[in-house]
C-alpha cells in the first residue's frame, strides 16, 4: 500500500526512537527525505506527517547551515520561524503549529529558553515539542532576540470559536481559574509570567491543556508556570475545555483591535483567523 494513502500510530517507544533521530540527523545534515513519525502519540495522516517533518527540517537546516540570518539583519524569522508559523505569525492547522503574531518579546524568550533546556519538548509523545527543542537549540541568543522582536511588532490575530463550545458557560470558568494570571481581556500578564491568549487558536489551547493534564508538559519542577497550569489543567472537566476557549474568541473578538491599536500594529482588523 502507498504511504500517502495509509494512517499511522507508532508505539511510543518506536515513536520516541523515531524523534530522536529524526532530530539528531536534521541538525547533522544527514536527512533528505521527510520522516513519518506520530503527531503527538495520535493518529495523524501521512501528508500531515510529511509537511510537519519538512517544516520543521527546512527551518534547522536554515539554522544549521546559517542562512538563517545574522542577528540585526531581519531575516531570522523570515529564514527559520516562517515555515512552520506562516509570515505573519498565523500558523498552520496542518502543522499544528500555533498563531505567534503579537506575543510579548518576553514570553518568547522564556518558551524559547524552555525549549531549548528541555523543560517543554522533552516528553517522548510531545513530537511538535521535540521539534522545537532543536529549534531552539540550532538559535543563538541574538536570532532568539531578533525573532522575538519581530514577532511582537505583528498585529494579532483573533482566536475564533472553531471548536464550538459555549461562551456563556465558559465565563465562569476563566473568571473562576483563568482570569488571576491571564487577566480580564486575555492578554497576559508579565509579573505573572502568564501568557497572551487572545491571539492563539482554540485548537491549539485545547491541545496544551490536554499535555499538562496528562503530564506531557508541566512535570518538571524547574517549570514553575508549566507546573502551576498543570495544576490548574487538572481541575477542568472535559466539558469545561471547549467552553472556556469559546469564551477566549470571545474576549479575542472584543479585545484584540484595541490590542493591536494600542500597540500601532497596523495592517489587521483584529478578526482574522489563524489558517
Amino acid at each position: 500500500m502507498n504511504l500517502s494513502e495509509r494512517n499511522f500510530l507508532f508505539p511510543v517507544t518506536f515513536c520516541s526512537f523515531l524523534q530522536r533521530a529524526f532530530v539528531a540527523l536534521a541538525l547533522t545534515g544527514f536527512l533528505t527525505l521527510p520522516v513519518l513519525v506520530a503527531q503527538d502519540g495520535k493518529k495523524a495522516d501521512a501528508a500531515a506527517l510529511k509537511a510537519i517533518a519538512d517544516a520543521a527540517v527546512k527551518s534547522m537546516q536554515a539554522a544549521k547551515t546559517g542562512k538563517g540570518g545574522a542577528a540585526g539583519d531581519g531575516n531570522v524569522y523570515q529564514r527559520i520561524c516562517q515555515n512552520c508559523h506562516g509570515d505573519k505569525g498565523q500558523g498552520n492547522v496542518q502543522l499544528r503549529t500555533p498563531s505567534i503574531a503579537g506575543l510579548p518579546d518576553w514570553y518568547v524568550m522564556a518558551q524559547l529558553g524552555k525549549f531549548r533546556n528541555r523543560l517543554r519538548g522533552a516528553h517522548e509523545k510531545d513530537l511538535t515539542g521535540a521539534q522545537m527543542h532543536a529549534i531552539a537549540l540550532s538559535l543563538n541568543d541574538e536570532q532568539m532576540k531578533e525573532a522575538a522582536a519581530v514577532i511582537m511588532k505583528m498585529p494579532l490575530h483573533a482566536t475564533q470559536n472553531t471548536l464550538k463550545g459555549d461562551a456563556s458557560k465558559g465565563l465562569y470558568v476563566y473568571m473562576d481559574q483563568c482570569m488571576e494570571c491571564h487577566r480580564y481581556n486575555g492578554s497576559g500578564e508579565v509579573a505573572f509570567r502568564s501568557g497572551q491568549l487572545v491571539g492563539l487558536q482554540d485548537w491549539y489551547m485545547l491541545g496544551q491543556l490536554e499535555k499538562f493534564r496528562s503530564g506531557i508538559r508541566g512535570t518538571d519542577r524547574k517549570d514553575e508556570d508549566g507546573t502551576r497550569m498543570r495544576e490548574i489543567a487538572s481541575r477542568l472537566r472535559d466539558k469545561d475545555l471547549a467552553n472556556v476557549l469559546a469564551y477566549i474568541a470571545q474576549l479575542a473578538e472584543q479585545y484584540v483591535g484595541e490590542l493591536n491599536a494600542a500597540a500601532g500594529k497596523g495592517g489587521s482588523d483584529g478578526k482574522s483567523a489563524a489558517k
